[in-house]
């Protein structure tokens, strides 16, 4: 797979693969993501790029990271969050709790659109105010991006 953008400055060529693997109390996800060389772009433009994955869990519930614990009435508002060092993250539920073990996110968009129903988890590889300006991360060509987060129910 690959792909051209008509949008307007970002004519770059890329490559994506999503893989999903389920199990009986949990699935993994993964992506890679390269920027292919182009004889339209100069190789020094960066390719400004972020990926994630967009869970949803029912309410009320809790994010715990470290010894962090985030409430669900705390995320009603967009809240960012530095995924840590071990990639782990904890989704406590009211039935149970769901472990997120990431590789290669770097940062956490907690909120919620649906009132009381539901939260989103998404882990993200750059922080969204960042993507397009100086700070924010993007693709060299050639060099792959792999993120990758398994999600493990427990009662």
């Amino acid at each position: 797979p690959g792909s051209y953008s008509d949008l307007e400055g970002y004519p770059f060529e890329w490559w994506l693969q999503v893989d999903e693997v389920v199990y009986e109390n949990g699935f993994d996800h993964a992506m890679q993501v390269m920027r292919k060389p182009s004889a339209i772009v100069a190789a020094t433009k960066p390719m400004y790029f972020n990926a994630g994955i967009h869970p949803y869990f029912p309410a009320p519930g809790a994010v715990r990271i470290g010894d962090r614990v985030i409430q669900f009435g705390d995320m009603v508002e967009t809240e960012k969050v530095e995924v840590p060092d071990d990639g782990i993250i904890r989704v406590e539920l009211d039935f149970g709790e769901v472990t997120m073990t990431m590789k290669g996110y770097k940062w956490l968009n907690l909120w919620s659109d649906h009132g009381d129903k539901f939260f989103c988890v998404e882990p993200l590889w750059d922080h969204p105010r960042r993507w397009g300006t100086e700070e924010g991360l993007y693709l060299q060509e050639n060099q792959p991006m792999e993120l990758a987060c398994s999600f493990m129910f427990s009662e």
